[in-house]
């Protein structure tokens, strides 16, 4: 398979229409000179899969600046080691910002790729609009009203104390006084958690009062958040027996057709008038449904696929795909995830550098003692198999000059690069332990996902995979397929 759309491409094709305005921001960031940072946003907020918005380097005097082109009000935040800060981007605005000190993440987590960094916003000295003060300020509010009193609303199904927590919330949205259609959008959907709270077991009658009729706003939080703390069978327990039983009888077939399902939904009075939101309720039941076991890895497949194939709502198709993407990622014959980091000459690597031959991919740490080990291993394996083969060490270090100086001193004939600006690789390729390696192919697609070390006899592995794949190229390659990306592209709305 091959990639056809690049993340941003993915991100701008997942954002409604509307005319992109060039939104610019200017940072301070004393402490991160030379630092890579990486501003990313979510795909959508069932895979959340993360999507590199724009990534900057930082000024030898501590300044940096941004532009993106963008479409709606997003949410992006920056790694920042210690911190994960983030801020709400606007089209067309402008922003002068500082970062928080620079702070490295404790030793304890040096090697922790799920480490979760302390979130903060970035400090705003200016802006062309009063967005990001305003969330701030009802956020807040929102946390002071509804917090305290969260265990109660549930236990004991206050909905008086609800309706009073709303009327305090509504004074607090009074105050702050934002008349901006985003902001107004946040208050809405936080009446509707705690609204919610207290009627955990009647998500219709909240989807009927504060969703039904209403345009997806996925780029607000307090929007899935509402959904996502209702009762996820919404779907499978709808009042009507005619509706669930002719459901059944669908994903009882081989392939089973959700663009039915949805339609067969349609009948449902809570959804007539909303076909976005019913889709991407189906969308989440499937996803839901597979990570807790409730149906077969392949059974979740057909159905994503169907439903990047099938459905009306364009931003809900890409969302099949992206939750198809992230849950096969790393299969053998599928891409491998994308990345850019930086050599000891601070210049750009990227996956695609290596299209045309092997690439033995390995995340190392210089101090690790495994790590260490291999390293002359890795030397000889890339010098025997230098015709067909480039390997490519992202070494975790916090102090980069040191390891590259390691590499240098050594001689080493393999490519170090640092992970210090892409620190999302980590979690793209599951790196749960150091050293890790993978085999990926001249087309760009996993070979060996978790491949052998070069000290558990990795030669023979990647000799016979190149070998494999000489003979499929001077067979004749199959047509490439298209992505899953493809088919939601073209899919068509049906009648």
């Amino acid at each position: 398979m091959r990639r056809v759309l690049t993340l941003i491409a993915l991100f701008l094709a997942f954002a409604p229409l509307a005319s992109a305005a060039l939104t610019v921001v200017n940072g301070h960031a004393k402490g991160y000179e030379g630092r890579t940072l990486v501003f990313q946003t979510y795909a959508d907020p069932v895979s959340r899969l993360p999507v590199d918005l724009a990534s900057v380097t930082v000024d030898g005097d501590g300044s940096f600046t941004l532009t993106a082109d963008i479409n709606q009000v997003t949410r992006v935040s920056v790694d920042l080691s210690f911190y994960l800060a983030h801020i709400y981007l606007e089209p067309g605005a402008r922003y002068d910002v500082s970062l928080p000190p620079f702070r490295l993440r404790p030793d304890a987590e040096r090697f922790n790729p799920y480490y979760e960094p302390r979130q903060v916003s970035l400090i705003i000295h200016s802006a062309t609009s009063p967005l990001n003060t305003a969330l701030a300020s009802l956020n807040k509010a929102f946390a002071d009203i509804y917090y305290p009193s969260a265990v109660r609303l549930v236990r004991r199904h206050d909905k008086a104390l609800a309706d009073k927590l709303i009327a305090r919330l509504d004074s607090a949205v009074r105050a702050i006084n934002c008349s901006l259609p985003f902001f107004r959008q946040q208050a809405n959907f936080l009446r509707a958690r705690i609204f919610a709270t207290p009627r955990l077991n009647a998500s219709r009658q909240v989807l009927a009062r504060f969703y039904s009729g209403s345009p997806l706003a996925l780029n607000v939080p307090a929007y899935w958040q509402t959904i996502d703390m209702l009762a996820p069978d919404v779907l499978k327990n709808s009042p009507y027996p005619d509706i669930r039983k002719s459901i059944g009888k669908i994903l009882e077939q081989s392939s089973p057709s959700v663009a039915e399902i949805s339609q067969i939904l349609s009948h449902d009075t809570l959804f007539q008038r909303s076909q976005p939101l019913r889709e991407a309720l189906i969308v989440k039941a499937i996803t839901d449904a597979f990570f807790s076991n409730d149906i077969s890895e392949g059974r979740a497949d057909s159905l994503l696929i169907s439903a990047a194939r099938t459905l009306k709502t364009k931003s809900v198709r890409l969302m099949a795909a992206n939750v198809y993407a992230k849950k096969n990622r790393l299969r053998a014959g599928l891409p491998a995830p994308d990345f850019s980091l930086t050599d000891n000459k601070g210049n750009e690597v990227k996956l695609s550098d290596f299209r045309g031959r092997f690439l033995y991919l390995c995340f190392m740490h210089s101090k690790n003692y495994e790590c260490i080990k291999a390293m002359p291993a890795l030397d000889n394996l890339a010098q025997v198999h230098r015709e067909n083969l480039d390997v490519l060490c992202v070494f975790t270090d916090d102090q980069p000059a040191e390891l590259f100086k390691l590499v240098s001193r050594n001689g080493y004939y393999w490519k170090p690069v640092s992970y210090i600006s892409n620190q999302r690789i980590m979690l793209d390729y599951q790196v749960a332990a150091l050293p890790t390696y993978f085999l990926i192919a001249p087309d760009g697609c996993v070979a060996i996902p978790q491949a052998p070390g070069p000290a558990e006899n990795v030669g023979p592995a990647i000799a016979e995979a190149i070998r494999q794949f000489i003979i499929s190229t001077r067979r004749g390659r199959p047509e490439i397929p298209r992505t899953i990306y493809d088919i939601a592209n073209e899919a068509r709305p049906i009648e």
